[in-house]
């Protein structure tokens, strides 16, 4: 139960908050912090991350993280949010970088990020930017141990832009010299839009979703090794198995076939995506 001082405090933030003053309510939030955070504390810790947010003051974001990190324990659903904290401070930096443009210093900062998630923002930014000030750091990025997204995207990258000079790429234990002026995208072989079609027309309209959602995510991770367009058919049954084991699904599985989708869940999970 929240005393009737503390009640009143709530809402002359609220009311700060409604009028658009975000300076004098993060002011008086950071007066009031460790009392409305004990009444309140997921309230809180949302109200004072969206302040940061809204005056674009991420470092203090952090600031804040470490402050609640080490308060004493008070609920399951606080220590949920406090492992959420990170990601949204990073998608809220993502966002205001994008909406403003990255200068070319920031750029080049963000590629050398140790921190996945910067990094591989960076690259997104470039796809449709001049690659030129920064081939050295994807050329590098794309023969590093860093996460595969990472390495794939900035391959992409050089792909999109039909990058001459040859690259070295690893993937599934394959080692890979690529130019990326001379190899085709993803999503544009003949294989792929032969077992996109035979998804498709699977009148199970969920199984079919699933299905091709596991399609996407293998022709991704298996970048740029190709299979043949007689191929299709064989990996179209597997990836249909795939759709009906995770949605649970009982049927018989002809033996060659859960072979052949063990081995693409197999390669699916050694690349998990980056965590968002």
């Amino acid at each position: 139960m929240i005393d009737s001082l503390t009640q009143e405090k709530f809402e002359k933030l609220a009311s700060l908050l409604n009028q658009g003053k975000a300076k004098e309510a993060l002011s008086y939030l950071l007066e009031h912090r460790e009392e409305l955070f004990y009444a309140k504390p997921v309230a809180t810790m949302k109200a004072n991350l969206e302040l940061r947010f809204i005056l674009s003051q991420f470092d203090e974001a952090y600031e804040d993280l470490s402050y609640y990190s080490n308060t004493s324990y008070i609920s399951q659903e606080v220590e949920e949010y406090l492992q959420k904290i990170p990601s949204l401070i990073r998608s809220a930096e993502r966002a205001e970088l994008n909406r403003r443009g990255y200068d070319e210093e920031e750029l080049g900062s963000l590629l050398d990020s140790e921190d996945d998630l910067s990094c591989f923002g960076a690259i997104a930014y470039l796809k449709e930017k001049d690659i030129t000030p920064y081939l050295s750091q994807l050329k590098s990025l794309i023969s590093s141990s860093r996460h595969h997204d990472i390495r794939l995207y900035a391959l992409l990258t050089l792909v999109s832009h039909k990058t001459p000079g040859l690259v070295h790429f690893e993937s599934h234990g394959v080692n890979y010299d690529l130019d990326p002026s001379q190899i085709k995208p993803p999503f544009s072989s003949s294989f792929y839009r032969k077992v996109k079609e035979v998804l498709q027309k699977e009148k199970d309209s969920s199984l079919s979703k699933v299905s091709l959602s596991l399609l996407d995510q293998y022709e991704l991770s298996s970048y740029p090794r190709q299979r043949k367009e007689k191929e299709a058919e064989a990996y179209a049954k597997a990836f249909l198995l795939l759709g009906k084991r995770y949605l649970c699904y009982e049927e018989k599985e002809e033996q060659s076939v859960s072979i052949l989708a063990e081995s693409i869940e197999k390669e699916l999970q050694e690349y998990p995506p980056l965590a968002i």
